[in-house]
């Protein structure tokens, strides 16, 4: 049986990220494991060790968010890809 491809959402609109999570989910081949309001609350738990990033396949990021935008968030996955792994 084939692995699902595990997806990160990171967007400070609720109602829209509980829908693509939904929409996500319904794909065979596609999980969501988390969701988060900013960028920040993201970094926190890969930090804390909360989520493995060596099986995330996708992040689906917001541009515009509050405390922590996608830009920067991009930026600072970008730093650290390779210590993730």
């Amino acid at each position: 049986m084939k692995t699902k491809n595990k997806v990160i959402i990171i967007d400070d609109h609720l109602l829209f990220s509980q829908s693509l999570k939904y929409l996500i989910n319904s794909f065979n081949d596609f999980i969501v494991v988390d969701n988060f309001e900013n960028g920040k609350d993201f970094i926190d738990s890969v930090e804390a060790n909360k989520i493995n990033t060596d099986e995330i396949e996708l992040v689906l990021l917001d541009v515009n968010m509050p405390i922590l935008d996608g830009l920067k968030t991009m930026e600072w996955l970008k730093k650290t890809e390779k210590t993730l792994k």
